[in-house]
């Protein structure tokens, strides 16, 4: 008989393939803290980007679920991550980004540490009771795709250009590296944060959520199931002739890139989309607590400055933002209604229902179980170019 493992009295079983995940799991404070050590310990999450990290002592500091993440540039000019951490009493060495110089320094009792981690020096080291030696700061896996920099904490997940399955190839004809750096939205919302990782990949809501800036724009909607298994899922999305002439089409591209766009979906909290003028944008999401989660969108163009109205550019982006925000909070409140059971899903709310398979499956994996709940969900036949209505 088959052994399924729970967490706080909650089954960790994959959606069915006509529906979702309880509500249990948006409010258990228990799933929050499995999440965070066990789930996002174990993969690659998206910290920064290279840009940021140009210089010897450059520094971006981030968390990746609970650990405390600090990546920077040494002086020979390598990429390094360690834990944010002082070995000393645990406090927090720097915070967001900036400079530091070619020493790191504890706010707290002032010992400091060079930009290879190891310890430089130790304020009143005669009275210590036992020798700091060897403390130094602990190393972590970080990677790089194009310019975006990734953070493994746990060490044991797969190379980073395998975990990301076939996205490189996917957007290697988009010149990603080179691009500008455009707008930015970042906010905190109170909600759980995989109730925006789920409403970016639910393609059932676009029409209605986006009305007024995404509707009439697309033609159809095609899942790409011959890539991405375990880590992506990938979406490819025909523009009209409205919504192509909204963009000067960029050559190095291939032909399906140049007449839609990908929605890439990269576990656990990252969408990369990517556009036919080669532009991309960045999703991610951070949790900071239960029901509290930092979002934040970052575009990038191969555009001069001053070539595009970036105020306008923001002002889309932040339109777009502002209605998802105002439905997840919604969806936020309604899943703690003692009457709410998940209803059925739609075929374009399959990747919502893959996000929940591989996150239950992790979760089962570390919880225990002889037999660990499959990654994938049965899905209905999808047409290649699917028409959005409400009908």
């Amino acid at each position: 008989m088959r052994q399924v493992p729970t967490l706080d009295a909650v089954p960790l079983e994959p959606p069915p393939p006509t529906g979702f995940v309880d509500a249990a799991s948006y409010l258990s404070p228990a799933f929050f803290e499995r999440e965070m050590r066990d789930v996002f310990s174990r993969v690659w999450v998206l910290v920064g980007d290279t840009d940021e990290l140009e210089n010897p002592g450059d520094f971006l500091a981030e968390f990746v679920g609970y650990e405390p993440v600090l990546v920077l540039r040494g002086t020979d000019g390598e990429l390094r991550a360690f834990s944010n951490v002082c070995p000393h009493r645990a406090c927090t060495l720097l915070e967001e980004r900036g400079n530091c110089g070619d020493i790191i320094e504890c706010p707290y009792h002032g010992w400091s540490f060079r930009l290879d981690g190891s310890l430089a020096g130790v304020t009143a080291r005669k009275q210590l009771l036992a020798s700091p030696d060897g403390l130094g700061l602990q190393p972590l896996r970080v990677a790089t795709f194009e310019r975006f920099v990734f953070v493994n904490v746990s060490g044991d997940a797969p190379p980073l250009d395998e975990y990301l399955e076939d996205v490189p190839a996917l957007l290697a004809n988009h010149h990603i590296r080179p691009q500008r750096r455009m707008s930015a939205c970042d906010d905190v919302v109170d909600v759980n944060w995989k109730i925006f990782i789920e409403n970016a990949n639910d393609d059932y809501h676009i029409p209605f959520v986006h009305d007024a800036t995404l509707r009439d724009s697309h033609a159809g909607m095609t899942f790409r199931e011959d890539l991405g298994t375990a880590w992506t899922n990938i979406l490819w999305s025909p523009l009209n002739e409205r919504g192509l002439s909204l963009y000067t089409i960029y050559e190095p591209l291939e032909e399906e890139a140049r007449l839609g766009s990908y929605a890439i979906d990269v576990f656990p909290n990252l969408i990369f989309l990517a556009f036919p003028d080669g532009g991309v944008m960045t999703m991610r999401w951070t949790p900071l607590g239960l029901t509290r989660t930092r979002a934040r969108v970052q575009g990038y163009s191969h555009s001069e400055p001053h070539s595009v109205d970036d105020a306008a550019y923001a002002a889309v982006m932040r339109a777009i933002q502002d209605e998802d925000y105002a439905v997840v909070g919604r969806v936020q409140d309604g899943l703690r209604s003692r009457l709410y059971r998940p209803g059925p899903a739609h075929y374009l709310e399959q990747r919502v229902q893959r996000f929940q398979a591989r996150l239950r499956a992790l979760l089962a994996e570390h919880v225990g179980s002889t037999e660990p709940a499959p990654a994938r969900v049965a899905s209905a036949p999808l047409p290649n170019g699917v028409e959005i209505s409400d009908g």
